[in-house]
């Protein structure tokens, strides 16, 4: 295959720096969108009290474990291409890599765990905004008549 190929924008076969960088830049990503969704499930609850209030929120929180699972499947996305590329080197180019296969494997099952934990956490934030949302308007009648 010819090394010039290009894999995502900005990659090449033969450069694992700007792969490496792509990684990161969905690490970064996927953090934030974690954080605000932490943000918005726990402490942005504090302040609810009406239908609208808790129908933004939970909307909120689904957008943005929808945006996490699309962070997540771009990593999802980066890794296969990184792995395809790495098993695609031919011998002469694969010493450039400057790594032994026992790292390689490791960082490639480290990095599909935590690609598939992060999957499940945003599944799970998902489930939970959709249960969440389904019984707010009966529980805060139960709410207005004990107040």
């Amino acid at each position: 295959m010819s090394n010039d190929k290009r894999l995502l924008p900005g990659t090449r076969r033969n450069e694992g720096a700007d792969l490496l960088l792509n990684v990161n830049y969905c690490a970064a990503c996927s953090v934030v969108a974690f954080a605000m969704t932490i943000y918005f499930s726990l402490l942005y609850c504090q302040s609810w009290g009406t239908e609208r209030e808790w129908a933004s929120a939970s909307l909120i929180t689904m957008a943005l474990a929808i945006a996490d699972m699309l962070a997540a499947g771009w990593g999802i996305v980066l890794l296969v291409e990184s792995s395809a590329s790495m098993t695609d080197q031919d011998s002469e180019t694969e010493m450039n890599y400057a790594c032994s296969d026992w790292k390689a494997y490791l960082f490639y099952y480290a990095t599909a765990t935590l690609i598939s934990i992060h999957v499940i956490i945003a599944l799970s934030c998902a489930v939970v905004s959709i249960i969440l949302a389904q019984g707010v308007g009966t529980q805060l009648e139960e709410i207005r008549r004990i107040v």
